[in-house]
């Protein structure tokens, strides 16, 4: 239903792959910017770490939980903080990111943490 109503100049990509992201340095760079707000999870984080592509967020919310300081991106505490640390996104191995992600938020261990949750509040 989306692809259809794009323009020529947009692609859609169904599966996004290490590399996907347009030559992208990093992600979620603060697109909550002037107003940081704490999230309780960032999926765009995430899809953009599973594609290899580092992420630079406040060190705030849900990010202090998905991102992996120097191996998946970086948590910065002020703006200040956040522009020096986009230039050391090329310090961050694009596969190392990408299988650290994958492994952390596929959909089986997603489930499986859920699950687990919901099993110990039974108790």
């Amino acid at each position: 239903m989306i692809e259809p109503r794009l323009s020529p100049s947009i692609r859609w990509i169904e599966d996004v792959r290490v590399g996907d992201l347009g030559g992208a340095s990093c992600g979620r760079l603060g697109d909550d910017l002037p107003d940081p707000v704490e999230e309780p999870f960032g999926l765009a984080m995430v899809e953009a770490m599973v594609s290899g592509t580092p992420v630079v967020a406040f060190n705030r919310g849900a990010a202090r939980e998905i991102v992996e300081p120097r191996l998946t991106g970086f948590l910065a505490g002020s703006v200040d903080e956040m522009v020096a640390q986009v230039k050391e996104v090329g310090t961050i191995d694009p596969i190392a990111c990408s299988e650290r992600a994958r492994d952390r938020f596929s959909p089986s261990r997603m489930a499986d943490g859920y699950e687990a949750v919901y099993r110990a509040s039974l108790n």
